[in-house]
């Protein structure tokens, strides 16, 4: 299961909870509005409960952004702001 990013809006970074069942290959990605691409993590996970970081760098001015996690089948997205 995936959550929703804390503290949101932030004048920093955020962090994602996420519940994998299993061992899992993890993308992350923030964009603008305009589905422009900032920032991608690529990432390995093992079965548990993780957080992951979205620093302040992936979303580089005040705004609104979009925040896209794919976890094998599972993938959510949604909104953040930085004030």
């Amino acid at each position: 299961s995936i959550g929703l990013p804390r503290p949101n809006p932030t004048n920093a970074g955020s962090s994602l909870p996420i519940y994998l069942p299993g061992n899992e290959n993890l993308r992350l990605e923030i964009c603008d509005l305009t589905g422009k691409m900032l920032w991608v993590n690529d990432l390995q996970l093992e079965k548990g409960n993780h957080a992951l970081e979205i620093p302040a760098s992936a979303m580089p001015g005040k705004g609104m952004y979009v925040w896209r996690l794919r976890a094998g089948e599972m993938m959510k997205s949604g909104k953040m702001v930085r004030y």
